[in-house]
């Protein structure tokens, strides 16, 4: 009788002690399970918010940024289903290291925030328990390279000047862009308005109120150009000029029209054509063509002269060492700016 209830004692132990085994396997199972989604929620969090920060920099707005961030989120998988628009939610303002992510006008922070939801338990489930959700957030900070507007004008690359940190800035071959309409122009337009607001959606909205909504642009991108004494949209630069707009983000395109100038002043390509600087011998044609995005070019606008012939914009390369002048409200890095993700959290 006596081993019997020691044997009976030592059954039950070890019961309890498998169950305090399967408890513990449990517990990690569902532990290791809950961590791999938090990490696939994290995931799909700092893609959305990276996408909605690289729309801003790409000239995008408020909605478009949106519908991108939600868009690349649901390209990711958690729990093995990928998070619906109404799972993310995307928020702007400001980030300073100091005060983290502050909600409000966008600035230069975009936030997303995803949440899994009906993340249900392994275990429990197979017995139809409870489930829980699975929220992560990011922040993706953005800048402009360049604080300037965007504007519908495409120069060619050969009219560029190479500069390097502290170098002087240098006009643009005369210090004006050519814009005959003829073969020799260095520049065109991006917009062929007759006006009504069309080509105002180019300019910052610091100039009107139907501007920043225009196209996005991005390098590799094909564009059409147009010939260059387009009146709407040189008196569109006027209006910005006139209301302290000064520096431009204008899109770069490849020209294979280009010379050097010769010792006695005359293009290679085009002896005829004088010139001071191989800047004189880049030729974009007569427009009214496609072309292919290179880059981009920051620009300072010196003069426009929107009545009478010729009618032109001024202007010279700003280059590392120089401070663009800014627009009042915030402005589209329209293709030049840069994003990377951040501390959510400020530094205490």
């Amino acid at each position: 009788m006596k081993h019997e209830r020691e044997r009976g004692i030592a059954m039950l132990l070890a019961a309890l002690f498998l169950m305090a085994i399967i408890s513990i396997f449990a517990i990690a199972l569902e532990i290791s399970r809950l961590t791999a989604t938090a990490t696939e929620v994290q995931v799909a969090a700092d893609a959305a918010a990276m996408a909605a920060a690289h729309n801003i920099t790409s000239g995008g707005t408020t909605g478009t940024a949106q519908d991108a961030g939600q868009r690349v989120a649901g390209k990711n998988t958690a729990d093995g289903r990928s998070p619906a628009p109404g799972d993310v939610q995307i928020e702007f303002g400001t980030y300073t290291p100091g005060t983290g992510f502050v909600a409000g006008s966008p600035d230069n922070a975009a936030r997303a925030t995803v949440t899994m939801q009906n993340v249900r338990y392994i275990l429990a489930s197979a017995i139809g328990g409870a489930s829980t959700s699975v929220t992560k957030r990011a922040v993706a900070a953005y800048k402009c390279n360049s604080c300037a507007a965007p504007a519908p004008m495409a120069i060619c690359d050969c009219a560029l000047t190479a500069t390097g940190p502290g170098e002087p800035c240098k006009t643009i071959g005369s210090g004006s862009l050519i814009q005959g309409p003829n073969g020799a122009q260095n520049s065109c337009f991006l917009s062929n308005s007759s006006g009504g607001g069309a080509d105002e959606a180019w300019f910052p909205s610091d100039c009107f109120v139907t501007g920043g909504t225009g196209p996005l642009i991005s390098s590799g991108d094909s564009v059409t150009l147009f010939n260059g004494d387009i009146t709407p949209v040189v008196r569109d630069f006027q209006s910005c000029f006139n209301q302290g707009v000064t520096d431009y983000v204008i899109v770069v395109v490849h020209c294979t029209d280009s010379g050097t100038c010769s010792a006695n002043g005359t293009c290679t390509n085009y002896p005829g054509d004088t010139c001071t600087t191989n800047a004189n011998c880049c030729h974009i044609g007569n427009c009214n063509h496609t072309g292919t995005v290179v880059g981009f070019a920051t620009m300072h606008v010196t003069g426009v002269n929107a009545s009478g012939n010729p009618k032109f914009v001024s202007l010279s390369q700003v280059c590392n060492n120089a401070t663009p002048t800014c627009p009042t409200t915030t402005v589209q890095c329209f293709g030049s700016g840069s994003v990377k993700l951040v501390n959510d959290l400020p530094r205490g």
